[in-house]
């Protein structure tokens, strides 16, 4: 079995239902998806000549063309590697020298702005795959992948530096849609929502487990927060899955209070934190005054590790919630023994959910997966009750005069404050002390007076003396991945630039 033979069962058990629609207007049926992917298949091996495991680029935005390719580049045995027209070329170049695809399929007009290797195949101009490809038999190939054959290479948003490519096999996500659909309620007659991007592995699951359902994904290709409401209003959608920080701009959108909302009954979260989880869950779910709040826990390594339902929400929102289904959780010490409850330590999953490796990176490989373990080196604990939180990750610790500083801990307690919109802690050399220190930068909330000294006074309250950034400055805008997650590697420069135009509010 394979993630796309849910679809051929959709195509001829209700052939014209829609199968996606896009925020353009336009949509496809599953018969049409489902033929168009076999001729993309049928191609790719019997014209090109391609062989299965042979890596495949798609470069295609967030569009009906870009699953067209995908579903046939994977019927042909074929890697799914998903790009990202949003890059930048030094992100691209680094991604195709990984992933080293033999060819790539490319909207028309999309490869302008970056040299792309191999053959690059043209999908056509429009929001579907163009009339070259219906040329080609519809019928499946004789003999499709199995479950234990990858089909996607994922590159992390590349939020702490450079991306890697997370290497999936069918079996690891068919086991992950199966635990969804019990956990979240799925069913066919869904009407899903996923504005986030399709080259990213929460956006794409959510699409493609839809899919196999048989039931109806839109998704939009350009995220818009009004039009978000504009959808499902206009769609009666009932499902919306994204990360919290797109939640939160659907919440700045002027309440208009004719809209009906009231067809949403799942809201799914994931992917980072809320800036401020017991007010922005508060009002998300006020807007969506139907509708129940599931918040998972997960990388893209991972796939799922907990999950917080609906009614833990507002008794616990700061917890990533529970083991999911399927899942056994570990905390262990430095010495990879487990702790006891209330402990930090660095947190295991285990589940056959997970990665096959980094492609091509077995070195890397080998720090993330052992023993049927794997961690990504976020820090947590559990409460006495089995409820995990979320500290924060090794690689974003600030050594500060040799004691540990959980840059996320510090961000929590900014963003407590009323006038912090946003907060981004790392670490950065103080040419005086010739020593790394901890510092912010934040974003205002807009209307709200806010004293840098009065900030730093609510930090010293709440943190051990050493946790206190020693430095807090104002900036206007963050610089953000293309996920919607802080780009921190980008900060330090965001810092030194902003740094000189700053007076220290004593």
């Amino acid at each position: 079995m394979n993630i796309s033979d849910g679809l051929a069962r959709a195509r001829f058990g209700f052939p014209a239902k829609v199968a996606v629609a896009s925020d353009d207007g336009t949509h496809i049926t599953y018969r049409e998806l489902d033929e168009s992917a076999n001729r993309i298949a049928r191609f790719l091996r019997d014209d090109l000549g391609v062989h299965p495991g042979d890596r495949a680029g798609i470069l295609a935005g967030n569009t009906i063309q870009f699953l067209e390719a995908f579903y046939g580049i994977i019927r042909a045995g074929c890697i799914a590697v998903p790009l990202n027209d949003q890059w930048s070329t030094v992100e691209l170049e680094s991604c195709l020298a990984d992933s080293r695809p033999t060819l790539t399929l490319a909207r028309s007009g999309s490869r302008a702005r970056f040299t792309l290797r191999g053959p690059i195949i043209e999908l056509g101009v429009g929001p579907k795959v163009g009339p070259f490809f219906s040329a080609f038999d519809s019928s499946p190939l004789p003999e499709g992948p199995g479950s234990a054959d990858p089909f996607y290479i994922g590159y992390t948003s590349g939020s702490t530096g450079k991306p890697k490519g997370v290497l999936r096999s069918h079996g690891s996500w068919l086991d992950s849609y199966l635990a969804a659909t019990i956990e979240f309620g799925s069913g066919r007659e869904d009407r899903l929502l996923v504005p986030g991007a399709l080259c990213y592995s929460l956006s794409l699951f959510a699409v493609t487990h839809a899919l196999f359902l048989g039931s109806t994904p839109y998704i939009m290709s350009r995220f818009d927060p009004r039009k978000v409401l504009d959808i499902v209003e206009r769609e009666r959608v009932t499902t919306i899955c994204m990360v919290p920080s797109l939640y939160e701009a659907v919440l700045e959108v002027k309440p208009d209070s004719g809209r009906d909302l009231s067809s949403v009954r799942t809201l799914i979260c994931a992917g980072s934190t809320w800036a401020r989880p017991e007010e922005g869950k508060e009002r998300v779910l006020k807007l969506f005054r139907s509708a129940g709040l599931y918040e998972y826990y997960g990388a893209a390594e991972t796939s799922f590790v907990s999950v917080s339902p609906p009614e833990d929400q507002v008794r616990r929102p700061r917890s990533a919630g529970r083991p999911f289904l399927g899942v056994r959780i570990e905390i262990r010490d430095e010495d990879g023994r487990p702790v006891e409850a209330g402990k930090i330590g660095t947190l295991y999953a285990r589940s056959s959910y997970g990665f096959e490796g980094y492609y091509d990176d077995s070195e890397r490989t080998a720090k993330v997966i052992g023993d049927g373990w794997m961690t990504v080196g976020d820090l947590a604990y559990a409460d006495e009750d089995g409820y995990l939180y979320i500290v924060g990750r090794k690689d974003n610790m600030v050594i500060f005069r040799g004691m540990n500083v959980s840059v996320e801990e510090v961000e929590e307690v900014l963003n407590d404050h009323p006038g912090v919109a946003m907060s981004a802690v790392f670490g950065a050399e103080d040419p005086r002390r010739g020593e790394v220190v901890p510092v912010a930068l934040i974003k205002k909330r807009d209307g709200t007076e806010l004293s840098l000294r009065e900030l730093r006074a609510h930090c010293a309250a709440r943190l051990d003396r050493h946790k206190v950034p020693r430095r807090i400055l104002v900036v206007d805008i963050f610089p953000l991945t293309s996920s919607g997650k802080i780009s921190r590697s980008e900060l330090p420069e965001l810092f030194a630039r902003t740094l000189p135009l700053t007076v220290r509010d004593s």
